[in-house]
C-alpha cells in the first residue's frame, strides 16, 4: 500500500512481570527518534541529532501553518493546503474506504443495535445523524519474543485446620517452580487485525469506536478523491447528507504505535503461557520477564466511514456509531435499557419470592415486607438503569481524564439554558455555511471545514465558470472557519454578530 507510513526500524524491548502486573526494564528503543518528512514518518535507532530534530522543524513549519491566514483568492489555496496537514499526514499519503451503505441502511443497523432485547430501550428521536470519515492508523510489522523468565505452577488439594470455625477444611493451591527457557516465537501482524487500528482523533469516545473496526473493509481503501465526500444517493440527499465531513488526525504516530505495541506485547505473552502450559503439562504459567524485538512496524493513515446517530437523554448528548462500509453492521455506542420494564420485572421477581419465603424470617409484617422488599428494590433498580447512560459517561470521563488519553474534548456535552447569552440566530450566516450548529465543539468546526474545502477548492474545477463559483464558496467557507475555529471572535460573533 504506498501511502503515508511510520516505519519503525528493528528495535527490541523488554519488559519485565511480577505476578501479573508489568514494569518496564528498558525504555522504547525507538520510540522518541521520529524523523518527518514528505514521503514517510520514519523511526530511527540512533540517538537523535541536530539534524534529525531541524528536520522535525522544518516539516511542521511546513506543514502546520494556520490555513486561515488570509480569505484572499491568491491564499485560498495554501490555507487549504496548511490545514489539511495541520493534524496529521498531507492528503497526499490518504486512504480512504467508501461508503457502502445509505443513510436508511445505517438506521436499520442502529434500530436492530438498540432493539436487541426485551429489556432494550429504542431510542424515540434522533436529535441529528451525520455522515463522516473517522482517521485510523493501520499498523502492521513482524516481532520475535523471547521468554526470559518464567514459571509454571500445578494445582492440587490441601486440607488445613481453620481456627475460626473449628474444622479442617480444604482449599486449592498452586506450587510454582522456575524454569529456564529461552524459547522464541516469531509472529506477523497484518493490519487487517481489528486491534492494530488505531482511532486517530480525540473527538468521540475510543472504547466505542473500537467496536467498529473491521478486517475487511480496509482491504478496499483506495487513493484519496475529493469524489468520496459528495452521495447522490436519493436518500442521502433528501436528508441533507449529500455532503460528508471528515474527523481530522490529531494523534501523532508514536501515540499509536504505543497501543499497537501494547497489543503486540499482550497477545505474546497469552501465547508464551499456552506454549508453556502445553509443553510442562502444567495447569497454569506465568511470565515475569519477556523480550520484544519489533521489524518492519508500519503505520498508514486510512479513512473510514461511519453514519454518527446523536441522541438526546436527560439532557445529555449519547452518540452512536454505524460503520458504514462492513455489511457485517458494525456499530459502536452506548445501549439504552427500559426502566420501566426492569423495574416491573424486579417487582414481581421480588413479590413472588416474597410469597414463596413468607415474611416472619424477616420480622415484618406483610406492609414493611411488601415496601422493603417489593418496592424499595423496584425503585432502586429503575433510578439505577434510568440514570445508568449518565454514571456510565461520567466514570468513563473521570478515567480517560486521570489516564490522560485525551485533549479535553467529549463526545457527549450538557445542554443548560442560559449556557450563552447571545442573541440567538446566525446574523452573518457563518454557523450555516459550515453546516454545523452553534454549539458544535471546535473539532467538529475543523471536520466540516475540512470536507467543504475539499469539495469547493477551486483547483478541482475545470471550467473558469466553475472556478468562479468554487473561488467565491471557498473563501466564504475560509471567512467562517477563521471566525468560528477562534474562541474569542466566535465569541464577540455569539454575543454582537461582529464577524
Amino acid at each position: 500500500m504506498a501511502c503515508w507510513l511510520t516505519k519503525a526500524a528493528p528495535s527490541a524491548r523488554s519488559i519485565a512481570f511480577a505476578t501479573g502486573s508489568r514494569s518496564s526494564r528498558l525504555p522504547w528503543i525507538p520510540g522518541n527518534q521520529r524523523q518527518w518528512c514528505a514521503q514517510s514518518w520514519r523511526s530511527q535507532t540512533q540517538s537523535p541529532s541536530k539534524a534529525s530534530y531541524r528536520s522535525y522543524a522544518t516539516f511542521r513549519k511546513r506543514f502546520s501553518s494556520s490555513s486561515s491566514s488570509s480569505s484572499s483568492s491568491s491564499s485560498s489555496s495554501s490555507s487549504s493546503s496548511s490545514s489539511s496537514s495541520k493534524e496529521g499526514p498531507h492528503q497526499s499519503k490518504f486512504r480512504i474506504v467508501p461508503f457502502r451503505m445509505n443513510v436508511q441502511q445505517a438506521e436499520e443497523q442502529f434500530v436492530k443495535y438498540h432493539g436487541h432485547s426485551f429489556f432494550s430501550a429504542k431510542p424515540s428521536h434522533v436529535d441529528k445523524v451525520e455522515a463522516l470519515y473517522i482517521p485510523f492508523w493501520a499498523a502492521s510489522g513482524n516481532v520475535r519474543s523471547t521468554i526470559i523468565n518464567a514459571q509454571v505452577g500445578w494445582d492440587h488439594l490441601v486440607s488445613y485446620y481453620n481456627t475460626n470455625t473449628k474444622k479442617t477444611e480444604s482449599r486449592w493451591e498452586t506450587t510454582w517452580r522456575q524454569v529456564q527457557t529461552r524459547h522464541e516465537f516469531v509472529s506477523a501482524y497484518p493490519s487487517t487485525e481489528p486491534e492494530l487500528q488505531v482511532y486517530a482523533s480525540y473527538k468521540y469516545r475510543r472504547g466505542f469506536i473500537n467496536q467498529i473496526r473491521s478486517s475487511t473493509s480496509i482491504l478496499d481503501a483506495t487513493k484519496f478523491s475529493h469524489e468520496y465526500f459528495e452521495s447522490h444517493d436519493p436518500e442521502d440527499v433528501q436528508r441533507g447528507l449529500g455532503n460528508r465531513g471528515l474527523d481530522p488526525f490529531t494523534m501523532k504516530p508514536d501515540n499509536a504505535l504505543r497501543f499497537v505495541r501494547t497489543v503486540i506485547e499482550q497477545n505474546e505473552l497469552s501465547k508464551a503461557e499456552r506454549w508453556l502450559v502445553d509443553n510442562y503439562r502444567c495447569d497454569r504459567a506465568r511470565i515475569l520477564s519477556m523480550d520484544f524485538q519489533y521489524g518492519g512496524m508500519n503505520l498508514a493513515p486510512i479513512y473510514i466511514p461511519v453514519y454518527v446517530f446523536s441522541i438526546q437523554y436527560l439532557n445529555r448528548t449519547f452518540r452512536t456509531f454505524v460503520q458504514a462500509h462492513d455489511p457485517q453492521g458494525l456499530v459502536g455506542g452506548l445501549r439504552f435499557y427500559s426502566w420501566q420494564r426492569i423495574g416491573a420485572v424486579t417487582a414481581l421477581s421480588a413479590m413472588t419470592g416474597l410469597a414463596l419465603l413468607g415474611t416472619s424470617g424477616f420480622g415484618y409484617g406483610w406492609t414493611g415486607a411488601f415496601w422493603l422488599g417489593v418496592v424499595a428494590p423496584s425503585l432502586l433498580t429503575a433510578w439505577g438503569v434510568m440514570y445508568y447512560p449518565i454514571l456510565d459517561y461520567r466514570i468513563r470521563d473521570w478515567w480517560r481524564q486521570r489516564s490522560g488519553s485525551y485533549s479535553g474534548s467529549s463526545s457527549s456535552s450538557s445542554r443548560t439554558a442560559g449556557e450563552r447569552a447571545g442573541p440567538v440566530g446566525d446574523p452573518l450566516g457563518y454557523y450555516a455555511t459550515l453546516g454545523v450548529s452553534k454549539d458544535a465543539s471546535i473539532q467538529e468546526i475543523q471536520s466540516a471545514f475540512r470536507g467543504l474545502a475539499m469539495k469547493w477548492h477551486p483547483d478541482r474545477f475545470k471550467t473558469e465558470k466553475e472556478k468562479t463559483i468554487g473561488k467565491k464558496k471557498f473563501q466564504e467557507i475560509t471567512q467562517a472557519y477563521t471566525v468560528l475555529r477562534d474562541v474569542k471572535k466566535r465569541k464577540n460573533y455569539d454575543m454582537y454578530g461582529q464577524g
